[in-house]
């Protein structure tokens, strides 16, 4: 029997879906520990257990820390119930949590984010959780800058269900000469997103979707009334199912983080990403991150500044011709080649032959 555990909702964890394919195509029972933090009323298998302890995000140090320390009693109780013979770990701080569990468990360990590396104590758990771990899968090669020297394996946050096509979009064939700019997911990084908003409002040439909600949602959508801007629209959630038919709509993607939030934002490679490069089109990103450098160094997309209007109209014919999406395809396909190595990597892991 396998434990998976993940410190958020399940539905916010698109790489689970590599590991379930796996588990359930092999018959290998697992249960899955999650927190739902955010109070989601969604139906599951009865393998999967939920903390249901809603929270707000805070800055409240004493209220995240007796939030984290609830979630950890309960994961400790739920574990003690059953002989979890090996551990599937999903993020850092899960890890981090129950590393007393973990000292004599043959567990994998992902770590999917910059976390609390910046405390001492955190960073020696985590160095000896990977120095012990089966494998540890990191989603971004910009992440070897504030983890420890170790053998990691690159586990793209690709899921499994989206590994076997390229989905380019015929973008050469339009009705129309707008530009369509495309954010699908929870809705933050405030001040990115307006900075976008405030440079293209009420010019034709643009309509910019937002497709979610979250955080952040409800301030944008009264500023765009406020200021009276007629080509930004606001979708609401949607299920993830279809997010891909969602994207496919855009002529580019959003995915600019604002880097100003710390650490978190900076080494990562978002879902956005690899959405984009999947369906073959640009993508706006913000400065002075990994994912900045991949997509200048490699023409992917735009990088947000001051003179966004002008360089999306200088570069848009260009990122619409099969030259571009031959590159997408390229990357995503090596993207792939890494990820089939480390699902070898965990079949191994689970004693699975062939």
């Amino acid at each position: 029997m396998i434990a998976v555990i993940f410190i958020g909702n399940i539905e916010y964890c698109p790489y689970f879906g590599n590991y379930k394919s796996l588990l359930e195509k092999e018959s290998v029972a697992y249960d899955l520990f999650y927190w739902n933090r955010m109070g989601l009323k969604t139906v599951r298998p009865d393998n999967y257990y939920s903390f249901e302890y809603p929270i707000k995000i805070t800055r409240n140090i004493r209220k995240k820390i007796i939030s984290f320390y609830k979630y950890r009693l309960w994961l400790k109780e739920n574990l003690h119930r059953k002989k979890y013979e090996k551990y599937i770990i999903l993020d850092t701080l899960s890890g981090f949590l129950i590393s007393s569990e973990l000292k004599q468990r043959k567990y994998i360990y992902e770590i999917r984010d910059y976390s609390y590396e910046r405390f001492l104590v955190y960073k020696y758990i985590e160095k000896r959780l990977i120095a012990r771990s089966y494998t540890t899968f990191i989603s971004s090669p910009g992440f070897k800058s504030f983890l420890p020297p170790g053998n990691y394996m690159i586990f793209h946050n690709i899921a499994h269900s989206d590994q076997e096509d390229f989905l380019p979009m015929d973008h050469i064939q339009r009705e129309s000469d707008v530009i369509i700019l495309v954010w699908a997911g929870t809705i933050r990084y405030f001040e990115t997103q307006l900075n976008i908003i405030r440079q293209l409002k009420n010019d034709n040439r643009f309509e910019i979707y937002y497709h979610g909600d979250g955080y952040d949602l409800e301030k944008l959508k009264d500023i765009c009334r406020k200021e009276k801007i007629n080509n930004v629209f606001f979708t609401g959630r949607y299920d993830e199912s279809e997010k891909i038919d969602l994207m496919r709509k855009a002529d580019i993607i959003l995915n600019a983080y604002d880097i100003n939030i710390g650490e978190e934002v900076r080494y990562a490679l978002s879902n956005r990403f690899y959405d984009a490069l999947m369906l073959g089109l640009p993508q706006i990103v913000e400065k002075d991150s990994y994912k900045c450098k991949i997509v200048q160094k490699h023409d992917l997309g735009i990088i947000l500044d001051e003179n966004l209007k002008k360089n999306i109209i200088a570069s848009i014919d260009r990122f619409r011709t099969e030259k571009f999406r031959i590159k997408c395809r390229r990357f995503y396909d090596s993207y792939k080649k890494e990820n089939i190595r480390s699902l070898e990597k965990i079949r191994s892991f689970l004693n699975l032959s062939g």
